[in-house]
């Protein structure tokens, strides 16, 4: 497996995320993306991903990254 230069920066990422989400059970993802930090996440109950880009929104979709997906256009 290749791990990314980039991969101590995201780890960290994801530690303080499950740290500072900690006693949070719904979460609202404003740019949720199919790379969402939120995907790794596992104490979060119930979670909304909003995206601009249509491609990236069904690309999260598939992955189910969160329970609900709303697509707003300004």
């Amino acid at each position: 497996m290749k791990t990314s230069f980039l991969y101590p920066i995201f780890h960290k990422l994801d530690y303080c995320l499950q740290k500072e989400l900690k006693d949070c059970q719904t979460v609202l993802d404003l740019g949720c993306g199919p790379s969402s930090p939120l995907k790794n996440i596992k104490n979060i109950k119930y979670s909304v991903g909003v995206e601009l880009f249509k491609p990236y929104l069904e690309i999260s979709k598939k992955q189910k990254i969160h329970n609900k997906y709303l697509q707003r256009i300004f």
